[in-house]
């Protein structure tokens, strides 16, 4: 398996070029709404999951093949939990030797109280980290996390983050499902939290791809637009998240410097993509601004192979890769 990904477009980030550092679903959380599909192998403990020497080689030779000039950032993810990676550091360490970009790193900041995980952390330039319910009981419905994993250790680890690391940017993200999290009181309990961990942004998004459970669905965009009025702090940058831009919109947005016009595609990349978040063609033919016609070629071919499978939600066709629990 391939360790990088895309680059795929984020409103927050711009063109991030994906480095997956965790295995497929090795995660201490089972989010309702994850895109990653449903939970096959909870763990809370950190571990060695990534040949470093390949992940190494594998991000030389891309940036050999491709170039530096298609992305804006290195984001630091995976199919899992990326803190549960023991060589986080190294990995952001050996990343930053190589190139001047900035390198994010998104978290469920389930292990954001542990003072190695927070050393690894502020080596990058921004740390993404998700809250998206502060009472016990919303916390566990929406995000299923591991036994003995509780709020308020993940608040208070974030409170502690913020005050060692001042300089690290530090975005939180909130993704609202609809009849689960959203209720008025829940705002008001993560408006109080919000306050209290001061982040430098705030971002408030909802479900728009296949979910791993039926039960996450989307809330509009008037109510989302709501809630970030209400919980972002006066006076706070804020920026949209990518859910709330059409496809159109998406592709109307430069990949960085140059266009990849006439480049062709690199189709184990959008394999790889396509592994990690279900795509639409749209978003694909925007990641790789290649033509809709053979790019539809190969994904009906990878769908025969049984490669991908068509999911369909909220009125969209979305290509993902067939996980099996």
């Amino acid at each position: 398996m391939g360790y990088l990904f895309g680059p795929v477009y984020s409103s927050r980030l711009g063109w991030s070029l994906g480095v997956d550092v965790i295995p497929h679903k090795i995660c201490n959380f089972d989010c309702i709404y994850c895109e990653c599909g449903k939970g096959t192998l909870w763990v809370n403990r950190r571990g060695h999951f990534v040949q470093l020497g390949r992940l190494i080689e594998e991000f030389e030779n891309y940036l050999e093949e491709q170039g530096k000039n298609y992305f804006n950032v290195v984001t630091i993810t995976g199919s899992g939990e990326p803190t549960l990676e023991i060589q986080l550091g190294r990995v952001i360490d050996e990343i930053k030797k190589r190139l001047s970009k900035p390198v994010a790193v998104l978290t469920n900041g389930s292990w954001m109280r542990n003072e190695d995980v927070q050393k690894d952390l502020a080596l990058a330039d921004i740390v993404l980290p998700s809250l998206d319910a502060v009472s016990p009981e919303v916390f566990k419905k929406v995000d299923q996390p591991c036994s003995g994993i509780e709020v308020e250790s993940i608040i208070s680890g974030m409170i502690d983050f913020r005050q060692k690391y001042a300089e690290i940017q530090f975005w939180l993200e909130i993704l609202m499902v609809s009849g689960v999290n959203d209720s008025p009181e829940e705002i008001h309990l993560l408006k109080k939290v919000i306050d209290r961990i001061k982040p430098h942004q705030v971002h408030v998004g909802t479900v728009t791809r296949p979910p791993a459970y039926p039960e996450a669905k989307p809330l509009s965009q008037e109510r989302l637009r709501e809630i970030q009025a209400f919980i972002v702090p006066s006076g706070q940058q804020f920026l949209w998240p990518v859910s709330l831009f059409s496809d159109a919109q998406e592709r109307s947005f430069p990949r960085c410097k140059q266009d990849r016009t006439g480049h062709d595609v690199n189709f184990q990349m959008v394999l790889e993509t396509v592994k990690r978040r279900p795509c639409s063609l749209n978003q694909l033919v925007s990641l790789t601004h290649g033509s809709e016609d053979d790019l539809l070629q190969e994904l009906n071919r990878w769908c025969e192979e049984g490669k991908l499978i068509r999911k369909k939600y909220e009125g969209q066709e979305f290509f993902a890769w067939p996980f099996k629990p």
